[in-house]
């Protein structure tokens, strides 16, 4: 399955969420997450990351159900949008497929939890995550879309400008935060405690 989207950073997620619903837009989701990312050298290049391999708990607080699910994602591109192949699979059992990852030499690179709100409208998905502040305190919007255009249509609907969209990844995000507000020279002492 490809999926393409972007994120849009520094939004207020209130504003978003009361726009949506001004428009009918449909809640599909309300949930809480547990994701666990692992090292994986064949995804790593002197480039950057091509991908990732992710295991993610999830707390539907509607249904009060949990899913689990173990997805690998491809990247394709990040022009424009940001575009992966993923592949999924549900599991029952995330402790055992994280010991056999460790095993298999894909240790555990960062575990982090997420509230994830989502509304759909005309085809478009909008999701408003608020990562805990250790993995990455900023919230943002992601838009999930099938086409450029679809895109251009839901800037519009919430007159988000060019320069807010990025096709980063929370990997990327992550890294950035990190360098700029924990890998500082007076901060390597809660630096060293913190790291994933």
């Amino acid at each position: 399955m490809k999926e393409r989207e972007v994120k849009v950073l520094g939004i207020d997620l209130k504003a978003v969420e009361e726009r949506l619903i001004q428009v009918g837009a449909e809640l599909i989701k309300d949930e809480d997450q547990i994701n666990w990312v692992f090292q994986a050298a064949a995804l790593e290049t002197k480039e950057g990351e091509i991908g990732y391999l992710r295991l993610r708990s999830t707390h539907c607080l509607t249904t009060d159900q949990w899913t689990h699910e173990l997805t690998l994602k491809m990247k394709e591109s990040a022009e424009g949008l940001r575009v992966y192949e993923e592949r999924t699979s549900q599991i029952s059992d995330p402790a055992t497929v994280i010991e056999m990852l460790d095993l298999l030499g894909h240790p555990l690179r960062y575990r982090g939890e997420k509230h994830r709100k989502s509304y759909r409208w005309n085809g478009i998905d909008f999701e408003m995550d608020q990562w805990d502040q250790e993995t990455y305190p900023q919230p943002y919007l992601e838009i999930e879309v099938q086409s450029e255009q679809d895109l251009v249509v839901a800037l519009q609907l919430l007159e988000i400008p060019k320069e807010m969209v990025s096709t980063k990844s929370i990997g990327d995000l992550r890294k950035e935060w990190r360098e700029k507000h924990v890998n500082q020279p007076n901060n390597s002492a809660k630096s060293a405690g913190n790291r994933a």
